[in-house]
């Protein structure tokens, strides 16, 4: 079968509206519209007879490489289209030294990823939505621009990676908490789902439940987090699907706990 790689156009975007599952809570198309000119990230293409059959995509946060997306149309599944995608991301990733890769997997994707030396080393849980709220005023402030460095010290503390460049176009609307001795916590409310990160528990449910108010989209939490996970089921909600996070190689750095919403929530 004649499949060429290629890199995303403007064209192909409105294609992707109806490829991931529902289940991911996830607009693809217009994360490809943000991101088309996003210089961490790259897209790549399969098409058949320039029909698009196939797509993923790799942020490369520095050293750090997020593969995601990974979709094949049910017509053209088992035909090596996935493996072929997967092998150009990571071949991307290490033309821009990305030097550990990470990726959330489906059952479909699991024994691709195994058998590319991926290592499992934790669960998302994504959820309903939860039924009626707590009616709480948030403490949260908009972070000024003349902070965001503290916000960026923040992200690269429990995430592990340096987001700089692929978040500072949600810079515009990032909200906070602080105390006296600095920044406890962020909400990035254009960033995919809403991600939610902090150093403690209070100030990540706080931010959790702002969220919750202000954004019906799916609710990603790593199962690490018991605090997250158990706030999110006393609201009402359950959980739907289970995604796995795989790493090669693996490293320590990231917080789990310290994450409250997961804000992509994208798998492959």
């Amino acid at each position: 079968m004649d499949i060429t790689l290629a890199k995303l156009k403007k064209e192909d975007i409105p294609s992707l509206v109806q490829f991931p599952p529902k289940s991911w809570g996830f607009n693809l198309a217009a994360f490809a519209e943000e991101n088309l000119h996003n210089k961490s990230v790259h897209f790549i293409t399969a098409k058949y007879r320039k029909e698009l059959t196939g797509i993923g995509n790799i942020i490369i946060n520095g050293s750090v490489g997020w593969i995601g997306n990974m979709i094949v149309v049910k017509q053209h599944q088992r035909q090596g289209i996935g493996t072929r995608i997967f092998r150009k991301l990571k071949e991307k990733g290490e033309q821009n030294k990305v030097k550990k890769f990470v990726l959330i997997a489906t059952d479909e994707g699991f024994p691709l990823y195994i058998k590319e030396g991926f290592i499992p080393v934790g669960y998302y849980n994504f959820y309903s939505k939860p039924g009626s709220l707590p009616d709480m005023l948030t403490r949260a402030v908009k972070i000024p621009p003349e902070e965001m460095n503290e916000v960026w010290k923040l992200d690269q503390l429990i995430t592990g990676e340096d987001r700089r460049i692929f978040l500072s176009r949600y810079a515009s609307e990032v909200w906070g908490l602080k105390n006296g001795s600095g920044l406890e916590g962020v909400y990035y409310p254009g960033y995919g789902t809403g991600s939610v990160i902090a150093l403690n528990e209070a100030a990540g449910l706080e931010l959790l439940l702002f969220r919750l108010q202000n954004n019906d989209l799916t609710t990603v939490i790593p199962e690490d987090n018991m605090i997250a996970n158990r706030f999110m089921k006393t609201q009402g909600s359950e959980v739907i699907m289970q995604v796995i996070r795989m790493e090669r190689p693996v490293s320590p750095k990231w917080n789990p706990n310290m994450i409250f919403s997961r804000g992509t929530g994208y798998a492959g």
